[in-house]
C-alpha cells in the first residue's frame, strides 16, 4: 500500500535511477509509449476520459505482450494496492508472471515502489507519465525499461485502472 498525499514531484524528477517525463516530453524516448501516448489521448480528444471499456486489444495487437492492467484498490483514505488484471508475456519474462497478484507478490521490491511511486502520481495528476529506468534490476544492468502509465476512469472520473505498456531493451552503451 502507498499513500499517495503530500505527493509533488517536479518533471524529470528521479527515484533512484527513474526518471519520469509528463505530456509531449514523453514522446521520442520510446515508440511503444509514443503509441500509447498518442492512443490515450485520441480517445481524450474524442470527448471521453479512458476507460477499460474504451481500450480495444485488437488497436494495439503489436504491443500486447507488453501490457500490464492494473486494478486500483482504494484502502484506507488516500492509499491503495495494485491488482495485477493481466501481464503480458514480453512483462512477464522480466517480473515474473504476477497475473490476479498484488504488485507488492514482485521479488524485485525496488520496481514495486517505482511501480506504487509512479501510479500514485497518475492516479493524482490524472494524465500519462512514462517512466525510464537504465539498469531496473540488479541482474539486468545492461537494459532499459520504459514504462507509460495511463489512468483509466469510472463515471465518477476516478482512476480505477491503470494500463501500462513497459518496453524492456539493451541500452545503447
Amino acid at each position: 500500500m502507498l499513500n499517495i498525499s503530500n505527493q509533488q514531484v517536479a518533471s524529470n524528477t528521479r527515484f533512484g535511477a527513474q526518471t519520469l517525463y509528463r505530456g509531449e516530453e514523453i514522446l521520442g524516448k520510446n515508440r511503444a509509449a509514443d503509441f500509447f501516448y498518442n492512443h490515450w489521448h485520441a480517445l481524450r480528444n474524442q470527448g471521453l476520459r479512458p476507460s477499460r471499456e474504451d481500450i480495444k486489444p485488437r488497436n494495439m495487437t503489436r504491443f500486447l505482450d507488453r501490457v500490464v492492467l492494473m486494478d486500483v484498490v482504494p484502502q484506507e483514505p488516500d492509499s491503495f494496492q495494485l491488482l495485477v488484471k493481466l501481464i503480458g508475456g514480453h512483462v512477464a519474462s522480466y517480473y515474473g508472471e504476477i497475473g490476479g497478484k498484488f504488485i507488492e507478490s514482485m521479488s524485485n521490491k525496488n520496481a514495486v515502489k517505482r511501480i506504487y511511486r509512479t501510479s500514485g502520481l497518475v492516479i493524482e495528476e490524472k494524465q500519462p507519465i512514462l517512466g525510464v529506468t537504465p539498469g531496473f534490476c540488479e541482474d539486468r544492468l545492461f537494459m532499459e525499461a520504459h514504462a507509460i502509465y495511463s489512468p483509466l476512469f469510472d463515471e465518477n472520473m476516478d482512476v480505477i485502472k491503470i494500463l501500462v505498456c513497459v518496453d524492456v531493451k539493451s541500452m545503447n552503451v
